[in-house]
């Protein structure tokens, strides 16, 4: 964000970049000045597109380790374990909370995003 505003007090300017404004240009302004500061918060701020992508997550436990981010569970020598979808959640709802007890409709929630009623 950069403030363009009309206000001289630096004192305002001041609270308005400790708010989370990159810049302030008083006017009247150059507009060549005003593209500059831009151009100057663009260098200053880093793309998403070049930002590292964070390495992936996973869950081991046992000899098997769980991808969420793929959807794939492999055992110790690297094979693919094939898993219904439903399994693959409730898998991943236990692993996300170690020890936990959970009623069935805890699970139905975390697993569907829904309740459903016994058949």
């Amino acid at each position: 964000i950069i403030m363009l505003t009309a206000v001289t007090e630096t004192t305002d300017r001041d609270v308005g970049l400790e708010m989370g404004a990159a810049d302030s240009v008083p006017k009247p302004f150059d507009p060549r000045e005003l593209l500059a500061r831009i151009r100057a918060v663009l260098r200053r701020s880093t793309p998403e597109e070049a930002a590292p992508a964070p390495p992936p997550r996973a869950y081991r436990f046992a000899s098997y380790r769980l991808e969420p981010d793929t959807r794939k569970v492999t055992d110790a020598q690297g094979a693919a374990v094939d898993l219904t979808g439903a399994e693959f959640d409730l898998l991943q709802v236990f692993l996300d909370r170690p020890g936990r007890l959970l009623s069935r409709d805890q699970l139905l929630d975390l697993t569907q995003g829904r309740e459903r009623d016994p058949l």
